[in-house]
């Protein structure tokens, strides 16, 4: 039986994304990342959210919950 042209095909892409993917574990961001996370907790970033619409318009960001219901009921 003839070797699958189609097969060969996905097991060299497969083949190349795998071998992208274990390089990007060594190259990232990670510490640039957790830093600028860091600034944004303590306030430094606030600018971001000048002239931001509250999406919400008037009424509250987060639905008021119901009642909870007493076990038994």
């Amino acid at each position: 039986m003839d070797n699958s042209p189609l097969a060969d095909l996905f097991c060299r892409q497969a083949r190349r994304r795998v071998e992208a993917l274990f390089d990007a574990l060594w190259f990232n961001d990670y510490d640039l990342a957790y830093g600028v996370a860091r600034q944004i907790l303590e306030g430094r970033h606030t600018w971001v959210e000048e002239g931001a619409l509250d999406p919400s318009g008037e009424g509250p960001m987060i639905a008021e919950q119901p009642e909870k219901v007493a076990a038994g009921d």
